[in-house]
């Protein structure tokens, strides 16, 4: 029996900061600053999770494999996924370090429709990552214990 996916709509966001990031709203634009290096600042809108609607029957079938042989050690099982409309992750390489983007996210303050923002300028970054529709930014993932069940290794909660 195959496995059905549920589909459904998360909160609007989830925003993430490290104390020493700060946001400031420029008109049409943002510029975010960090005061340390290793200052993080991510935000993920129009959150949708895609997650496997029964982990129990799942994990039966992952079970008949495991005992078929037919299931390797090394893999693991991804039951849910959350795909953003956009996501921003931004990493502070340096004290200092700043990033200025034009457009964006409504909750940023922006004043602009929510359009796919598009970096100005930075300084001083150790990661930039700006991405549209469809981008996936966190996951759950499950891999078979010695018992032969499916337990939890990687989550976002």
């Amino acid at each position: 029996m195959p496995t059905e996916v549920v589909a459904e709509a998360l909160p609007a966001e989830l925003n993430y900061t490290t104390s020493d990031v700060s946001v400031v709203v420029t008109g049409p634009g943002v510029r975010i600053e960090f005061a340390r290096a290793g200052g993080a600042f991510f935000l993920a809108t129009d959150l949708r999770s895609h997650r496997i609607s029964s982990l129990p029957q799942f994990d039966e079938q992952v079970q008949a494999l495991v005992r078929a042989r037919r299931w390797q050690e090394e893999w693991n099982v991804v039951t849910e996924t959350v795909e953003a409309r956009q996501v921003l992750f931004f990493v502070a390489n340096e004290e200092g370090a700043s990033v200025e983007l034009l457009g964006g996210p409504r909750s940023l303050g922006v004043e602009s429709t929510d359009e796919m923002p598009k970096v100005a300028g930075h300084n001083g970054m150790q990661l930039t990552y700006v991405a549209s529709q469809g981008a996936v930014p966190l996951f759950r993932a499950a891999k078979v214990s010695k018992s032969g069940r499916l337990r939890l290794v990687r989550t976002f909660d």
